[in-house]
């Protein structure tokens, strides 16, 4: 059994075409577990109006009942930052690419 976890634009692109419960199910192998980033749960609110807000609100619901929010630690971040370091170096980002790396941009 595998797991996912997608990212902000995969639930933007469900949600516009207003199919959000069936998010990628009809994609994913049986058995799939599909987890939720607290990350992208705050980028879709703070995107999100109207009907969306409470969209948006039940499936941070849903996901926390699962148990399957995941919110990242400060080892975490500082994981994710050095893996981006390195990823830029290794590649040849310039230093003002490096932040665009993080989706901020």
């Amino acid at each position: 059994m595998g797991s996912v976890l997608f990212d902000s634009s995969v639930y933007i692109n469900h949600l516009r075409a207003g199919d959000g419960g069936a998010l990628g199910a009809r994609f994913l192998p049986r058995g799939t577990r599909v987890w939720l980033s607290a990350v992208v749960l705050e980028k879709l609110l703070a995107g999100a109006a109207g009907s969306e807000v409470a969209a948006i609100v039940r499936l941070g619901r849903d996901f926390a009942r699962l148990r399957r929010l995941i919110v990242p630690t400060l080892d975490d971040w500082t994981a994710a930052g050095h893996m981006l370091a390195d990823f830029g170096a290794r590649f040849g980002f310039a230093a003002i690419a490096h932040g665009r790396l993080t989706n901020d941009a």
